[in-house]
Formats: structure tokens, C-alpha cells, sequence
């Protein structure tokens, strides 16, 4: 849950920061954190089961 927390908040300080310049370079930003909050969560539950 908290890595969803923490990405939820992530997507939505973009959001608030973009402007039309920058905002493919923040949406691929998110995406590679997306990407490593998906692994380490997934990571986290293989090590508990």
C-alpha cells in the first residue's frame, strides 16, 4: 500500500508541475517509477511467502 501511496503522490506533483514542455519528460519519469515500485513490491511479497 505504501508504494501505491507514494506513486499516487509522485503522478500527482507531476501533474501539478506540468506545463507543455516538460511533461513527456515527467510522464517517463513516472512510468520508470511505476516500474521499480512494481518490483520492489513484488520483490517484498516473495520474500515474505
Amino acid at each position: 500500500m505504501n508504494y501505491l501511496l507514494s506513486f499516487a503522490i509522485c503522478a500527482g506533483l507531476t501533474a501539478l508541475g506540468a506545463n507543455e514542455s516538460n511533461a513527456n519528460q515527467l510522464l517517463s519519469c513516472d512510468l520508470n517509477v511505476a516500474i521499480f515500485l512494481t518490483m520492489a513490491w513484488y520483490l517484498g511479497r516473495r520474500k515474505k511467502a
